[in-house]
């Protein structure tokens, strides 16, 4: 396999890295705001988050991903799906895809990746 190949399938990696418990987010979107849902996956492709408000499947969001590693990162993303709470007053957990990170966002995304794999949480 030439060298390029690999290079782009790797950029194109769709693994999903679990979170440390101190990944939050910022979502907005459908009139709704969410301060500190908590971030569980992320991937290239998108990522699931713990979240007290009820998005609904298929609209529109900004999420602001909040770490110690590196300066919060905006992404537009879509709800892929959500979950139903477990239990009365517990969180949903919901899935979103990314659709858009500005170019300064999109290197800091890919840095927050790179810290992810090497801790491997």
């Amino acid at each position: 396999m030439p060298e390029s190949t690999a290079r782009k399938k790797a950029h194109r990696s769709a693994e999903r890295y679990h979170c440390p418990p101190f990944f939050v987010a910022r979502i907005t979107g459908g009139g709704k705001i969410e301060e500190r849902a908590t971030v569980e996956d992320l991937s290239l492709c998108g990522l699931c988050a713990r979240t007290s408000c009820e998005f609904e499947q298929g609209s529109a969001v900004e999420i602001e991903l909040i770490s110690s590693y590196v300066a919060p990162v905006r992404v537009c993303a879509r709800v892929r799906w959500v979950s139903p709470p477990q239990c009365e007053g517990s969180h949903h957990l919901v899935g979103f895809t990314i659709q858009r990170v500005r170019i300064v966002d999109w290197f800091r995304f890919m840095k927050l990746i790179a810290q992810l794999k090497r801790e491997v949480w």
